[in-house]
């Protein structure tokens, strides 16, 4: 069988079933999944798990027909050759609701860019090629490039770039996405269970495995 055939065998979904009164609960079965505990998207490729289960977001992202959209961001402003602002959308809260502000965000993006983070990502950063970021109040951010990029903003849909918030726990994931981060058995399960506090459209299932 070809790889092609391969997934789409593995790839079922199995019916819905109810966990509680009320509550609705799908389980997913596919091929891939995390590898380690805690599944940190600037890390690696952990940005695609997060993002597909709903529990990352990215400040823009691609529609069906590859056209950029904001997503966390809500506006962006090309203002020099390697410079750009970019508004934040208002009301939008990390998984222990704490607000979505242009300091969080920052401090985000600084983990991955900074050569002496945990988080550094060597490909990202190559691609971003981001030389400093200055907060401008609570909702607004200046990304300066080293060199212009008019590829900057459809790299900022990387899911590697999944914004995700500081806390105080290392070993959770605090994203901004529709379903919160509840257990990972490596290689085995993610599990993901409903943000009530979720800006945009309330998720119908309780839980996702």
């Amino acid at each position: 069988l070809s790889v092609v055939v391969v997934t789409a065998i593995i790839s079922i979904i199995l019916p819905e079933r109810v966990s509680t009164p009320g509550g609705r609960e799908l389980i997913v079965a596919k091929p891939f999944g995390p590898s380690v505990k805690t599944p940190d998207p600037a890390r690696g490729y952990n940005g695609w798990y997060t993002g597909e289960a709903g529990i990352t977001e990215t400040l823009f992202t691609l529609d069906y027909k590859m056209n950029l959209q904001p997503w966390i961001a809500e506006s962006s402003k090309h203002v020099y050759p390697n410079i750009w602002e970019i508004g934040l959308r208002k009301g939008i809260r990390f998984h222990d609701m704490t607000p979505v502000t242009a300091t969080a965000v920052k401090w985000s993006f600084d983990r991955i860019i900074d050569e002496k983070s945990d988080m550094f990502n060597k490909r990202l950063q190559k691609l971003l090629d981001i030389k400093s970021i200055t907060c401008r109040g609570d909702d607004t951010l200046i990304f300066e490039t080293g060199e212009p990029n008019a590829a900057f903003l459809y790299y900022l849909t990387s899911p590697g770039t999944g914004i995700v918030g500081g806390g105080r726990d290392k070993d959770i994931i605090i994203g901004t996405g529709p379903f919160k981060l509840a257990n990972v058995i490596p290689n085995e399960e993610m599990v993901v269970s409903r943000f009530d506090g979720y800006w945009g459209e309330r998720p119908k299932l309780d839980k996702v495995h």
